[in-house]
């Protein structure tokens, strides 16, 4: 019936100024439209693409001593605005999160504690359930403890 087009750009870095420290960022730009259609306003947004999106994140893992094995660090991620359905006619607000994870390895055994969303942002994704567009709330302040082996 038409044509959609994404167009734009994706830039991911990671530093590591020493074998301790890492950070991460990325930032996203995509331009994504409908540029010819019977039915569909040409111009409009595809339906849950946000324009801009990113992250920051750092880490820090101890590696001599008697905390070896220790490593912890945190990150924000930001999404702009996103379109709900085609033809536009929803707009969800963009939101930032921050996250945090402290972890310690011994062994072969890994033990982590991670948290979510540590500033409570009230935000709302939006999804695609069985051709529906769908609006549901974010993952609200959560922490999780993990234990992981390696065999």
């Amino acid at each position: 019936t038409g044509e959609q087009r994404a167009r734009g750009f994706e830039a991911d870095l990671v530093w590591e100024p020493t074998p301790a420290f890492s950070l991460l960022a990325n930032y996203a730009y995509t331009d994504a439209e409908v540029t010819r259609d019977n039915a569909i306003p040409v111009g409009d947004t595809l339906p849950r693409v946000p324009r801009n999106s990113g992250r920051i994140a750092g880490r820090y893992r101890v590696l001599n001593g008697a905390a070896k094995g220790l490593s912890f660090g945190a990150g924000v991620t930001a999404f702009g605005a996103r379109q709900t359905t085609l033809p536009n006619s929803v707009w969800i607000p963009g939101y930032t999160a921050v996250d945090a994870q402290a972890a310690y390895e011994f062994g072969r055994y890994t033990v982590q504690l991670s948290a979510t969303n540590l500033g409570g942002s009230k935000a709302y994704d939006t999804y695609q359930y069985l051709g529906f567009p769908v609006v549901i709330p974010v993952q609200p302040r959560s922490a999780y403890v993990t234990l992981k082996a390696r065999f």
